[in-house]
């Protein structure tokens, strides 16, 4: 049982966005072994299941890539992205409350959560916010604080019965309703018919509630969204697809491990091999993955790997068609509720340069004359997988110097 003495009151941070102009922070507040915490990590085990119920919901850009795979658009297709200024801080509690029962009396033929319960455990964590900041202790009365375990669920489901409303109030008014419009938190990409019911849905959103306002970026020919640059390219010319490229920010450093860190070899390898496949996987054009791929060998090549070593491994990158299915039975499988009974059992151990001089997997292989036996299958039906955390580094082994 968790001891009373060890909670402690959250301390607010502000984490400093160099990259933006003017230089902005982010609030942040450590909940961690608050008062509120092991109750706002229970809510949000709860209710992250039921994400993959909203319509706009996508989880990584992935996801996004899959969906845009052969939509074809209208020939004046209208584009925009958008973001949710300050969020978390400008969501009102009560307001919050109340979608998420709307949401859960929506959708309640998919759970079985009790909805009183639910709401009197999200009023108790998101009224009892308390925090530390310059010898001062505060109460949070509006918004979500940024750090707390339920946050980004709570966002989403909120954002999601805004955009419900604001779909209606578009039909209500005789607007079209966005052709597509996928948010991951609270960044937002759109495609509708028209300029007008565009607009009316940026103002719709600004509007609803008066502590939520929209960033918007109106492009009809390439947006930005995550790590994706989405364009009307060739393929849109000539089937109404949209054309999609990796995008990489101009402050990326591309400080990759270099070859002589303490790494498994493996890890070496699977990284490459990773961004590799990352990239054919997000260039729907195969003169930008060509193209982003060169760079990629470059920035290897700087940071000191071999140059043949690196051409070894983008031979093994997979087709963008085997990427395209794989992603789309790996997320199919996610987001159904049958969980595979075949989890396997996972020998964790330090790293040590040791185990390159024989193969660990094969020690732990499992003898026939154990496999055989039907108690011992009911427990480990596969030989375990073997990972490797990290070692201490210097200043973890020798201490912190005092100066």
């Amino acid at each position: 049982m968790q001891n009373v003495n060890t909670y402690k009151i959250s301390k607010f941070e502000l984490i400093i966005k160099i990259h933006k102009t003017p230089i902005t922070g982010r609030p942040i507040v450590n909940n961690i072994s608050s008062p509120t915490y092991y109750t706002s990590k229970h809510l949000h085990d709860l209710l992250f299941p039921l994400l993959h119920l909203i319509p706009s919901y996508i989880q990584d850009s992935n996801v996004l890539v899959l969906k845009l795979n052969n939509l074809k658009l209208p020939d004046d297709a209208q584009l925009f992205t958008a973001d949710v200024d300050s969020l978390y801080p400008s969501i009102p509690i009560q307001i919050a409350i109340t979608y998420v029962k709307r949401f859960l009396i929506r959708f309640k033929e998919h759970h079985k959560l009790n909805i009183e319960y639910i709401l009197d455990l999200l009023s108790w964590v998101l009224n009892n916010n308390f925090l530390y900041f310059n010898n001062n202790y505060y109460l949070q009365i509006l918004g979500i604080a940024m750090g707390t375990p339920v946050a980004v669920v709570l966002a989403n489901i909120f954002l999601a019965v805004l955009e419900s409303d604001i779909y209606d109030s578009l039909i209500t008014n005789h607007f079209y309703p966005p052709i597509m419009l996928y948010r991951y938190i609270d960044d937002l990409i759109g495609i509708f018919y028209d300029n007008q019911s565009r607009e009316k849905f940026i103002y719709l959103y600004n509007n609803s509630i008066n502590t939520i306002k929209l960033t918007h970026n109106i492009d009809n020919k390439k947006q930005i969204f995550l790590d994706l640059c989405i364009f009307k390219g060739k393929n849109y010319d000539s089937s109404k697809c949209l054309d999609i490229k990796l995008y990489q920010k101009p402050l990326n450093n591309y400080l990759y491990i270099p070859p002589h860190s303490f790494h498994t070899p493996h890890m070496f390898k699977g990284f490459i091999l990773s961004n590799f496949n990352r990239i054919r996987f997000k260039c729907t054009n195969d003169n930008d993955f060509f193209i982003l791929s060169n760079k990629f060998i470059t920035h290897l090549y700087n940071r000191g790997y071999q140059y043949n070593n690196i051409l070894n491994i983008f031979k093994e990158t997979r087709s963008r068609e085997y990427l395209l299915n794989h992603y789309s039975l790996l997320y199919s499988n996610n987001n159904t509720n049958n969980f595979n009974n075949n989890v396997p059992i996972l020998f964790k151990t330090t790293w040590n340069p040791r185990y390159k001089m024989f193969s660990l997997r094969k020690c732990l292989q499992i003898p026939y004359s154990i496999s055989d036996n039907t108690d011992f299958n009911m427990v480990l039906k596969n030989t375990p997988l073997c990972c490797f955390k990290r070692g201490k580094n210097l200043l973890e082994s020798i201490g912190k110097i005092a100066f």
